[in-house]
Order: structure tokens, then sequence, then C-alpha cells
């Protein structure tokens, strides 16, 4: 397991008090706390984030008191969901598409049925 210390960049090794870790930049957090905050930002499990990062669950409890790792949660967040809504669109998008081709093309049915579906799975 990594110590907190060991995930500071060399400048910051000094010291490694929670003092000196409440000073972190949000958008210049060490490599580890970094993948963290988008792991949390991205709702993925505790356990497989402590795992890939090779902390304690501790750690990961005392970086989540810090402002600054809290505010590179939430922006990554912002990020993930800002995907989401944009691939939400593109899906409808599509679904429409479909849709309307089928409208014109008594045939397939089963394309508009489809189109349809997905467009009700994504409005869900």
């Amino acid at each position: 397991m990594a110590s907190n210390e060991q995930l500071l960049p060399a400048t910051k090794r000094k010291a490694t008090t929670s003092r000196n870790l409440e000073l972190l930049d949000t958008y210049n957090l060490p490599p580890a706390m970094d993948m963290a905050a988008s792991q949390l930002g991205r709702c993925v499990d505790r356990a497989l984030i402590t795992k890939e990062a090779k902390i304690h669950r501790i750690t990961l409890w005392k970086w989540q008191q810090l402002p600054a790792f809290q505010e590179a949660i939430r922006r990554y967040n912002r990020e993930w969901i800002s995907e989401l809504n944009e691939r939400k669109a593109r899906i409808i998008e599509k679904a429409l598409e479909l849709e309307e081709q089928d409208l014109h093309d008594k045939q397939s049915k089963t394309r508009q049925a489809a189109a349809h579906e997905i467009a009700k799975q994504v409005l869900k």
C-alpha cells in the first residue's frame, strides 16, 4: 500500500500533514488522487478504486475530506453527466431518424419498433 507521502509530488513530500494536503489544487492533484476523484465522480465502487490506486480505504476516506479532492470529484461528476447527456441526445436523435425513415417505409415495422424501444429506454 502506498502512503499519502508516496502519492504526493516530490516537492510536497517534506511534511505530509493534513494541513499540507489541504493546500492541494483541484486541477493539480497527484496522479493517484486524481484517478480516485475521477472514479468517484463516475460513481465507481470505492473498493475498486482503492484496489486500483493501491491505497487503503481510510486513505480514500481522508482524501474525501479535502476541499480540493471534493471539488475534483464534483468536476469529474459534471463532466461525466455531460458526456452521458450528449450520448443520450445522439441515441435519441438516431432513434428519431430511424423512426422517421420508417414512417416513409411501411415494410420496415421492425426497425420502427426498435427505434421506438430505444427512445423509451433512453428516456427512462
